[in-house]
């Protein structure tokens, strides 16, 4: 009794404070709002497959102590949930699966999978529509897809906050460019140009005298 309460503090308290200072205080932004700047390729399925866990191993092996806090941060990076309610629901789902509940806890993951795939643009389309698909990932699999949401967030992600920082460095050099055009005096006249200035404004005076 005494090793699963520590256990669950350390997943559910001192493991999400830890992803907390490491990565959401540090985050520039989310996903969600800069959806134009997500590629095509990104948008049309996971970028690796649900049995493919030995590609990314360390976030395989790190679910045993940040399974909670992973998943939260996987859902607010997108925009489903604020990272401290998906901490507590991804806890919540732990619970479930522990007591035997497992369809409980399968069903309420399988619906945020189902919201990620369809901020993602290859879900159904339909907004808090559960795919029955997801639910039997989770279900059958939890980790896996677990893992395998988590590995295409974090190169849709990687690939937007690269785009986000070259479009700031555009707006950057367009405004300091324009600035340079503003500070920049006019130039003065030369003397040839007062000289025909005159000598026209003569003319249109000896024209109208003429006149």
């Amino acid at each position: 009794g005494a090793s699963l309460a520590s256990y669950a503090c350390l997943i559910g308290v001192v493991t999400p404070v830890i992803y907390w200072c490491l990565f959401i205080s540090r985050r520039p932004h989310r996903l969600q709002g800069h959806l134009q700047f997500i590629s095509q390729e990104h948008k049309t399925g996971w970028v690796v497959g649900i049995c493919d866990c030995h590609r990314s191993k360390v976030t395989c092996c790190s679910l045993l102590c940040f399974l909670p806090a992973r998943l939260a941060y996987t859902w607010d990076t997108v925009g489903i949930l604020p990272y401290w309610k998906g901490v507590r629901q991804a806890l919540m789902c732990c619970g479930l699966y522990l007591v035997g509940c497992w369809p409980c806890g399968a069903f309420i993951a399988g619906q945020r999978r189902s919201d990620l795939k369809d901020f993602l643009g290859f879900g159904d389309g339909v907004k808090s529509n559960i795919e029955v698909e997801d639910v039997c990932q989770y279900a059958l699999c939890p980790v896996c897809s677990v893992v395998q949401e988590a590995a295409h967030v974090d190169v849709v992600f990687a690939a937007v906050r690269t785009a986000v920082r070259e479009e700031a460095e555009k707006a950057r050099k367009r405004l300091e460019d324009h600035e340079e055009d503003e500070e920049q005096p006019a130039e003065a006249p030369t003397l040839q140009a007062m000289l025909d200035e005159g000598f026209n404004a003569a003319l249109d005076t000896a024209v109208m005298a003429l006149d």
